[in-house]
């Protein structure tokens, strides 16, 4: 991935960089899980699952903030070509996404991101059986 994307940050300079307080941790996940599961009900879920079968699994599920673009938002990166370099990683973030949004709508959205118009911040990722807050 290019510098372009990053890691949640903590802009509270109190705490060292890097650092989040717990409460911000807690936020952070609860919204991805909220997203997840308005994912997991949503009428083309199984589709993008059949597309991406091993996503949330040998895939990492990424909550990301994305900015930049016609309008911010904050959602899964639910589809899309894997990264070139290390699709371990997940979905290519300097390419063209699909990202799944709860910000306008509890039911959620799908959203085509072109990576390359603005920038992208990890906030939490699912490998597994619950998310998580990636380290720097």
């Amino acid at each position: 991935m290019s510098g372009r994307h990053r890691t949640s940050g903590n802009g509270d300079k109190s705490q060292p960089e890097g650092c989040e307080t717990s409460t911000d941790v807690l936020t952070q996940i609860a919204q991805a899980e909220t997203c997840y599961r308005a994912f997991l009900v949503s009428g083309r879920a199984a589709q993008m699952l059949q597309a991406a079968p091993g996503l949330g699994v040998t895939i990492p599920l990424l909550f990301l903030q994305c900015e930049g673009m016609a309008r911010s938002a904050t959602g899964l990166a639910v589809g899309g070509d894997l990264d070139p370099m290390m699709p371990e990683l997940g979905f290519d973030l300097d390419g063209q996404f699909t990202l799944f949004s709860t910000d306008h709508s509890d039911a959620g959205e799908f959203i085509t991101v072109n990576g390359w118009v603005g920038t992208t911040e990890i906030q939490a990722l699912r490998q597994g059986a619950s998310f998580k807050i990636p380290a720097e």
